[in-house]
């Protein structure tokens, strides 16, 4: 499973970590999925790069479209109860609501997060979850 962080480091030369690429090399040999969150954070990440000038709308749009060849299974978004869980978690982990999300996923899914956020990191690695650490 990847996060957006993990998205990033493919997507933005200045993310990029000997880690992420490593991963990025090896893409062929796995399936990839992300929480319904995914899509938006990867925009909204970008966005905050163009706004920070460091790219343009081009650069953002080609590097949407090349997540495509990842074929990125994007799973549908929770009920209320489900979302009442992951608070629970994000309060008990320490968490933003989006890393509880991603954190959730992985709990029940038993895939490898693949992050580079440190607290996603530690989570994790406290409850036994594969991590694959980008950083």
């Amino acid at each position: 499973m990847l996060d957006a962080s993990a998205a990033a480091s493919w997507l933005t030369p200045g993310q990029r970590t000997q880690a992420s690429e490593a991963l990025l090399d090896e893409a062929h040999l796995h399936t990839f999925e992300a929480p319904y969150i995914f899509p938006g954070e990867v925009r909204a990440l970008m966005l905050r790069l163009e706004r920070g000038r460091r790219f343009d709308a081009a650069f953002t749009a080609r590097a949407i479209a090349s997540l495509a060849v990842y074929d990125i299974a994007v799973d549908s978004p929770p009920g209320d109860a489900e979302h009442d869980v992951i608070l629970d978690l994000a309060r008990r982990e320490g968490l933003s609501m989006y890393d509880a999300i991603y954190f959730r996923q992985a709990m029940r899914g038993g895939v490898t997060l693949a992050t580079r956020d440190g607290g996603l990191v530690a989570a994790t690695q406290r409850h036994g979850i594969p991590v694959r650490d980008l950083s």
